[in-house]
């Protein structure tokens, strides 16, 4: 693949940065558009993204680092170095999921908004963002699939791909790219459920439960598939199908939850 888009002498641009900062982009846009029709102001808003920003960084960094502590070196002050020098790279998504949540739910309650209304308002935004991201990791390497004979299969043989050592040239499942297709067609249906959520159709809260559900069963099923180092759990299963597991379970209780308690 191609770790770098650009080089020209020491300089090289990530593509998976700039891809990055297309998934916030398409994110921060999308979100644009809809601002007026949510009847939320500009202020607020930015507001409101820029503490979701950072705590998703914050968060999806913190889980990485607790996933792959000893990973960061063989001593603690070694590992503790590591995690700072190598801030730029390792991210898990559900912590950053994770952090977004919570602020956002604290941010919401501070300003006495409507926290249903309002999560809706984001879920297909971040479903939008994700899939261009992990275009990001296919063409940085990481994230990536088992070895597969596949016609599906890819070959990573750039010397700078993050890919595992071991599968360099092998032709592995691009799950970076199911799980872009994933979570585009994730995008599409939350759109237009949001759609119908703002004439009315659709309860509040719906359609942010629906991506927590999506996304859950989304991301367990693919990580059957990942050739990284998902590392075991319970039953044999990673970390973040455990974590996915905890969202579907949730969407579903919030579901009995709205249904009750919501108009």
């Amino acid at each position: 693949m191609h770790p770098y888009l650009l080089e020209i002498g020491n300089f090289k641009l990530a593509t998976y940065g700039v891809l990055s900062a297309l998934a916030y982009a398409a994110a921060l846009v999308y979100l644009s558009l809809h601002r007026k029709q949510m009847q939320l102001e500009s202020n607020t808003l930015w507001n409101l993204i820029t503490v979701i920003i950072i705590s998703a960084l914050l968060g999806g960094k913190l889980l990485y680092i607790l996933m792959f502590w000893k990973d960061f070196g063989t001593t603690f002050f070694e590992r503790l170095i590591n995690t700072v020098k190598e801030f730029r790279f390792g991210f898990v998504y559900f912590g950053g999921l994770a952090g977004a949540l919570f602020s956002g739910i604290i941010y919401v309650k501070i300003k006495h908004l409507k926290l249903w209304k309002l999560a809706d308002f984001f879920a297909p935004a971040l479903a939008l963002g994700h899939s261009i991201g992990r275009i990001g990791c296919f063409f940085a390497g990481c994230c990536h699939g088992t070895a597969t004979n596949s016609f599906l299969g890819v070959k990573f043989t750039h010397p700078q791909s993050l890919i595992d050592p071991k599968y360099l040239g092998v032709s592995v499942h691009p799950t970076q790219l199911y799980e872009a297709a994933g979570n585009f067609i994730l995008f599409l249906c939350l759109h237009f459920m949001l759609r119908a959520s703002i004439k009315g159709r659709l309860k509040h809260g719906t359609v942010i439960l629906t991506y927590l559900m999506g996304y859950g069963l989304l991301r367990f099923v693919i990580e059957f598939f990942r050739g990284d180092g998902r590392g075991a759990f319970l039953m044999g299963l990673s970390p973040s199908q455990i974590i996915a597991v905890i969202a579907f379970a949730l969407g579903m209780a919030g579901y009995v939850y709205i249904k009750k308690t919501t108009k």
